[in-house]
């Protein structure tokens, strides 16, 4: 376990937040996320930077997102919906 919880957790907060993200069109903006959750800034922004590592997500600006070219919208829908 790690100090944000299980990696079960962790993997499941990755895939919610992803397939969030793919809601919007092109980029999306952290505070649209945080209105749509509730979630903590500092969790998603953790999140966030652990998708851009991965290449899931790429970083516009600080705060802006958009997903990368290789997250195509069928991987996403092949992610379980999970709720937080």
């Amino acid at each position: 376990m790690n100090k944000n919880g299980s990696s079960t957790d962790l993997v499941a907060k990755h895939e919610y937040l992803l397939n969030l993200s793919a809601m919007f069109e092109k980029y999306f903006c952290i505070d649209w996320i945080i209105d749509l959750t509730g979630m903590k800034p500092s969790d998603i922004l953790t999140a966030f930077e652990q998708l851009v590592e991965a290449r899931y997500l790429h970083r516009k600006q600080p705060g802006i997102y958009y997903l990368s070219k290789a997250t195509s919208n069928k991987q996403l829908k092949q992610l379980p919906s999970v709720p937080m």
